[in-house]
């Protein structure tokens, strides 16, 4: 990691860790420690709390020993004391704890529920999902960021969007091409402020727990579960804050490296290189913006190691298993078959030479 990035990590951690303790003081003043948390769609809460402490966080007061324990972490780091590590779990924690206060009611959102850790969970270490892409930031264009969800979606990549660009996220760019959003499509926005990517290491952690056999507070073979059954990666768009580096930290206490389409500076001072690779437009070598974007996400899934199964299809739509059941507009209709209307179906029959495989026309 560049000195540069490095530096923006360390500041980006302690703003978290900085937060979270002005965040917790201020709930507790205004209720009290003893004030609980309701959670409507998970039974593990807080999950990275409770995988790496064993200790469920049902009232204000039991966020204070993470919080210890985050500040703790982030002051060794300080002092070079395995400061890629410490820096990584001090952010999870942290943010983690700022996520938990989110709402003013005290009613934690996972974004994720439990039904669909068992579901995704499962398809991830089956293999019939490839991986996760965390997106944070913003891309250059909005045409740039569905193509890029496209590609990641016919390659069957789970799409989780956090953070934001100047207060302008991912999933904004995406809803105004009209593209649809939710879990059903695999893409599923997480929150506009850089916190909001603990919800996809909190999903990865309650995948070890409720599918891996791992109990809470077995951090270490949690851990080693995401890496092997849940893998992913960090795309970074645009120019990330120094939260977003911190968060960056965390992540790779999960396996994902971070990947950015800006250039850093590549001198390395510490942090091993596959953990983070710039690959800007230029440096791709493509022909447009549509042949860069192929290249990132062949970029992405080269520096993780995915091997997901694409469908080539010659047909003028994107096409893969994360399209089922997928609902296509009235204005994007072009032809129905079957359902309310009258149509039919013609079938014409050749000899095998005359049949090109693969080879599709449209009339």
């Amino acid at each position: 990691m560049s000195e540069i990035i490095a530096t923006k990590a360390e500041q980006g951690v302690q703003q978290l860790v900085d937060e979270a303790e002005r965040t917790l003081q201020l709930f507790v003043a205004q209720q009290r420690p003893g004030a609980t948390f309701s959670f409507p769609n998970t039974v593990y809460y807080l999950p990275i709390i409770l995988a790496s402490s064993a200790k469920a966080a049902e009232k204000l007061g039991d966020l204070r020993p993470a919080l210890y324990q985050a500040r703790r972490l982030f002051e060794a780091a300080s002092q070079g004391l395995n400061p890629e590590k410490n820096l990584g779990q001090a952010a999870l924690l942290a943010a983690e704890i700022v996520e938990a206060l989110r709402s003013p009611e005290g009613q934690f959102d996972s974004r994720i529920s439990d039904a669909q850790v068992r579901s995704w969970g499962v398809q991830l270490a089956d293999g019939r999902l490839a991986g996760i892409a965390l997106l944070i930031g913003r891309a250059s264009k909005n045409a740039v960021a569905v193509k890029l969800v496209e590609e990641l979606r016919a390659r069957n990549i789970l799409c989780l969007l956090a953070g934001a660009v100047d207060g302008h996220g991912l999933w904004q760019q995406l809803e105004e091409e009209g593209l649809e959003l939710g879990s059903e499509h695999l893409i599923v926005p997480l929150g506009k402020e850089s916190t909001s990517a603990i919800h996809a290491f909190g999903f990865a952690a309650r995948c070890a727990m409720k599918l891996g056999g791992n109990k809470p507070g077995m951090w270490t073979e949690i851990l080693d579960y995401c890496k092997r059954r849940t893998p992913g990666f960090v795309l970074g768009l645009g120019e990330l804050e120094a939260r977003d580096y911190g968060m960056a930290l965390g992540a790779g206490e999960f396996g994902f490296p971070l990947v950015t389409d800006t250039a850093l500076v590549p001198t390395a001072i510490g942090f091993e290189p596959e953990k983070l690779v710039a690959a800007p437009p230029e440096s791709l070598g493509g022909q447009d913006d549509t042949e860069n974007v192929l290249r990132l996400v062949e970029k992405c899934i080269s520096v993780r190691g995915l091997q997901p199964k694409l469908y080539k299809v010659s047909a003028p739509v994107a096409y893969g298993p994360a399209f089922d059941g997928e609902v296509i507009r009235d204005a994007d209709l072009q032809v129905e078959y079957g359902g309310a209307c009258r149509a039919f179906e013609l079938v014409q029959k050749s000899a095998s030479a005359d049949v090109t495989d693969g080879k599709v026309e449209i009339i």
